[in-house]
């Protein structure tokens, strides 16, 4: 399956607690600030997962 080149790319990657995401569009990219597992932020994560579930559910079909 290929990605439309206009639609951004959605990322996210983990080291120990520490979660980060990410978006790419044409040829910038940002990066979200770290958010901690085992703190409040768990919320915060748990709530992104979610938006990025139905993000990539849409596109498959």
């Amino acid at each position: 399956m290929y990605s439309s080149p206009d639609l951004p790319v959605y990322g996210c990657y983990v080291v120990g607690s520490l979660w980060q995401f990410m978006t790419l569009e044409d040829r910038q990219y940002a990066i979200s600030p770290g958010y901690s597992a085992t703190s409040d932020d768990l919320l915060d994560i748990f709530r992104i997962l979610k938006v990025l579930k139905q993000i990539v559910a849409e596109r498959v079909g």
